[in-house]
């Protein structure tokens, strides 16, 4: 049965404290999409990507950050800021436990079809999670397939 892993956001983040998620982050200076993918699962997981599937469900949101503004004194300053989120199936290392990162989450779940639910978590997540289960589903199919 597919599994997805989730993450629960430390109680102190600023935006969606308490609420699921599943592992990501952004791209840094020099790095490809991919690279960003295998080393925020890491970062947040120390879990080992070893084949990246599929990309899919991606969308973007605005947010508002807060930037300190030091040419006019003015203090923070809010900037709307638009993300595009891409996501991605991957594989990992089945021989290495979840260690989270404490400063960023509290708590992590292999999530299925069936538990979906009873994670609290914004609708547009709720969404890439079934997406990635929709996905998982697919592969799995498409290696059996290949191996038979």
């Amino acid at each position: 049965m597919p599994s997805v892993l989730i993450v629960q956001r430390a109680a102190h983040e600023r935006s969606f404290p308490n609420e699921w998620e599943i592992p990501g982050g952004h791209v840094d200076p020099g790095e490809s999409v991919l690279e960003a993918v295998s080393r925020e699962i890491y970062e947040e997981t120390a879990l080992e990507v070893t084949k990246v599937l599929c990309e899919f469900s991606g969308f973007s949101y605005w947010s508002t950050e807060h930037q300190e503004s030091e040419a006019n004194n003015v203090g923070n300053t809010a900037l709307p800021v638009c993300t595009l989120q891409l996501n991605f199936c991957v594989l990992v290392k089945d021989t290495q436990p979840v260690n989270l990162n404490p400063d960023e989450h509290q708590q992590y779940a292999w999530c299925t079809r069936e538990t979906l639910e009873t994670y609290k978590m914004t609708p547009e997540m709720k969404q890439v999670v079934s997406d990635s289960l929709d996905a998982l589903a697919a592969a799995s199919l498409c290696l059996q397939l290949a191996e038979s």
